[in-house]
């Protein structure tokens, strides 16, 4: 399947912008990379812009938070994933909130637009990517 996974960072700040197509190898790769940009840069606070299909299912998301908790992911990192569709009934990324809020991840959050996650993080964001 094709990702498209792009990184920017501004101080303490990291932003992934993601594209294509999502199984749970993927899902798996995107979260290991988001770790080590977060252990490695530094990072307080994390904006994830997920455009991706979504090949995920329950069994899949809820597998991905149980490895999640056990990767030492840092749950001090504020996350939050921009997923227009969040509202929509069987959305994978609003599934995954809850699962992690339910495994201690109380940082990691999913929001229907950018400018939401942005006063979720407190964070002067640069301009929107174009949805």
């Amino acid at each position: 399947m094709d990702c498209s996974f792009r990184y920017t960072r501004t101080d303490d700040l990291g932003i992934v912008e993601l594209t294509g197509e999502k199984d749970s190898g993927q899902a798996r790769r995107i979260w290991e990379r988001i770790r080590q940009f977060i252990r490695n840069d530094g990072l307080a606070k994390i904006i994830v812009v997920d455009r991706m299909t979504n090949a995920l299912t329950e069994h899949h998301v809820f597998e991905l938070g149980k490895w999640l908790g056990s990767s030492r992911f840092p749950r001090g990192v504020k996350v939050a994933t921009v997923d227009p569709g969040k509202t929509a009934q069987g959305n994978m990324n609003a599934f995954g909130e809850t699962v992690l809020l339910n495994r201690g991840f109380y940082n990691i959050r999913v929001f229907p637009d950018y400018d939401a996650a942005s006063t979720w993080l407190g964070a002067e964001l640069p301009a929107h990517p174009d949805s």
